[in-house]
């Protein structure tokens, strides 16, 4: 699966169920989706903790949409933020 290319892409594919994850990882998406600069601006140390899941989760949530890395994760998040301020 080729990862999203925004997050309305991504709330697309989950609306279509597409993309389902274990309850964790759906924890995590949840809170992505309501809240981007946490993922943008953030570490995954940080979404660890406010989500209550360990950094290794944080990782296979962005590995489950298809990204290779939490990096490319966060640069869709930042482009979305992005996309608000102008």
């Amino acid at each position: 699966m080729l990862p999203p290319k925004s997050l309305d892409e991504l709330k697309a594919r989950i609306a279509a169920r597409q993309i389902q994850v274990p309850e964790k990882l759906q924890r995590v998406l949840e809170h992505m989706l309501a809240n981007p600069a946490d993922v943008a601006f953030g570490t995954t140390r940080h979404l660890a903790t406010i989500c209550n899941v360990s950094n290794a989760t944080i990782s296979r949530t962005a590995g489950a949409l298809g990204f290779d890395d939490f990096k490319a994760l966060k640069e869709i998040c930042r482009h979305e933020i992005r996309r608000y301020r102008e």
